[in-house]
């Protein structure tokens, strides 16, 4: 377990001075563990950029993603004076123990990491950018950016186990960076609307979304989300220029990881006006921003022929792989299953997904499956804030240490609003829409309670956050000591097999126009690749030393 543990810290140190890249103004401030913690979560979106990039050119093999360690390795040694201090490595550490209480003996998010997360990792790892994929697989067509991500950790330092880190160090650097905001306000006394935001939120994370292997794409996008409402709310809504830019970058990464969540580029929005239009606009971030954007829509279309797949409108009919029928399909089935379509009882046979989406008609089934689900766990973490309500609530006023700009809160909570309301008409699945209504209920609570405070505030505060992180290493620590070790590469997650034994069930090759594609009879996982459940009706034609895979 040591080699977790290590590997974790290792990369902490070797990632986080990329977040310079976007964030070189924190180089005027003190490196503390807030401010580090920012710079590793930018670090993973500078990643993200860079795997992305490569792969129109290249595999994304441990070679060149050894070959390109050297740019943070660069900016460690220019910027010594700013990392080489004992506090860099403690951070790493703290960093690397949640990290390790994450990952030890967990498994992966099942099925879709065996389905289709974990395999698009193995083609990202061992092909470059292939036109028309999603007509081996369809869900190929709306992969997420962690799985760039997830691809350019596979290097001759990490080897294959590098791929489960970056959603670990996600989680790892907002927890971190939310608890050290707490401590300095309540270290301060500074119990503003800001703070009571960050301790539901970090509830939450830490209490509920605190195991790995239900991560899957889902609980990284809600990581980030809850992490820019957090950067939005601080200094009362009062923000620089180069701040603003940065709730760009975040948004756009949050809608690259999941598209449902595209409402959130309206945050950043919000902030701009006549007076900084043009400050905020016109600069050199915000043509990275535009690079990465243009980068990620013409990555879908080349491997969908759609900009959004499976979003119909979006697509390029005069594309030769592009699949319009089966884009309808699939939208049509997302929507169904998100508003519980297995559990539909029908005497004469399911309904089509098509016509059980029409109106309202899935709404009765819905309560009975997905909507419980959701309103169990709203309703649970809506229990808790009532309770931690009631504890710190006093019925005299306490003075703020500034005032609040209710114009941004209105702004803020309409554009959560619309986006749970979307949520519950479109996609009403918890895990798709946990980022809008976590986020909402928190700013709600913050705004009821943060006028309204007791003096045992900052006591209860310690008290249920510290229950929170015992939940956290109980959970984690149940699994570690009860799961069995008798397992292939154990004690990292089983991401060969979802078996007990970890053991890779090698898929059935076939050969295509010449190109070996692998034909699993249940989960791909990571291994051979290009691998699919599926073997498609489709033609593979070789042009300029890319790979069409072209529909019949």
């Amino acid at each position: 377990m040591i080699n977790i543990f290590l590997l974790s810290i290792l990369a902490t140190l070797l990632f986080t001075p990329l977040g310079l890249l976007t964030n070189k103004k924190e180089l005027n401030f003190i490196p503390d563990y807030e401010k580090l913690s920012r710079l590793l979560i930018y670090s993973i979106i500078v990643v993200s950029f860079i795997a992305l990039f490569l792969n129109f050119f290249t595999p994304l093999n441990r070679l060149i993603n050894t070959i390109f360690l050297l740019i943070p390795i660069i900016i460690l040694i220019n910027y010594k004076n700013y990392f080489f201090k004992f506090r860099y490595l403690l951070f790493a550490i703290l960093i690397s123990l949640i990290s390790f209480f994450l990952i030890a003996k967990s498994n992966t998010y099942r099925p879709d990491a065996g389905l289709y997360h974990l395999p698009f990792i193995s083609i990202l790892n061992n092909e470059k950018i292939i036109f028309g994929l999603s007509n081996f697989h369809y869900r190929f067509g709306h992969i997420s950016i962690i799985q760039y991500t997830s691809a350019f950790f596979n290097n001759f330092i990490f080897l294959n186990n590098g791929i489960v880190l970056p959603a670990a160090l996600i989680y790892a650097g907002v927890v971190v960076n939310f608890f050290f905001q707490i401590k300095n306000y309540l270290y301060k006394k500074d119990y503003n609307f800001h703070l009571i935001y960050l301790i539901s939120v970090t509830i939450y994370i830490v209490g509920k979304m605190n195991r790995y292997s239900e991560f899957g794409n889902d609980s990284p996008s809600h990581i980030f989300f809850l992490f820019l409402l957090s950067e939005i709310l601080k200094n009362n809504f009062s923000h620089k220029i180069s701040e603003i830019k940065n709730f760009f970058l975040l948004s756009i990464f949050i809608i690259m990881n999941k598209i449902f969540f595209i409402f959130s580029i309206f945050f950043p929005l919000i902030f701009l006006s006549k007076k900084n239009f043009q400050k905020i606009i016109l600069n050199s971030k915000m043509i990275f921003i535009s690079l990465f954007v243009i980068l990620w829509l013409l990555k879908n279309i080349i491997i969908s022929g759609c900009a959004l797949y499976p979003i119909k409108f979006t697509c390029f009919t005069s594309l030769p792989w592009t699949d319009i029928k089966q884009a309808k399909i699939v939208s049509n089935e997302n929507e169904a299953w998100a508003k519980s379509w297995p559990g539909h009882d029908n005497k004469n046979g399911k309904i089509s997904h098509s016509d059980y989406i029409k109106k309202f008609y899935w709404v009765k089934t819905w309560l009975m499956f997905n909507g419980f689900k959701s309103f169990k766990i709203i309703f649970v973490y809506s229990l808790i804030l009532t309770v931690f309500g009631l504890a710190v609530y006093s019925n005299k006023k306490v003075k703020h240490s500034s005032k609040f700009k209710n114009k941004y809160l209105r702004y803020t909570l309409i554009i959560l609003i619309f986006g749970t309301l979307i949520w519950f008409l479109k996609a009403p699945d918890y895990r798709y829409g946990t980022g809008y209504i976590i986020g909402l209920l928190s700013l709600i609570f913050a705004n009821i309670i943060c006028k309204k405070l007791n003096k045992n505030f900052k006591n209860i505060s310690i008290t249920i956050l510290t229950i929170s992180i015992f939940v956290f290493l109980i959970n984690n620590s149940i699994r570690i000591f009860t799961e069995n070790s008798n397992y292939l590469n154990n004690p990292w997650p089983k991401y060969y097999s979802h078996s007990s034994d970890n053991i890779y069930i090698k898929p059935n090759k076939i050969t295509i126009d010449g190109k070996n594609l692998y034909i699993s009879k249940g989960l791909c996982m990571y291994g051979l690749a290009p691998c699919s459940r599926n073997k498609g009706k489709f033609k593979i034609i070789k042009k300029f030393n890319y790979d069409f895979f072209i529909n019949k």
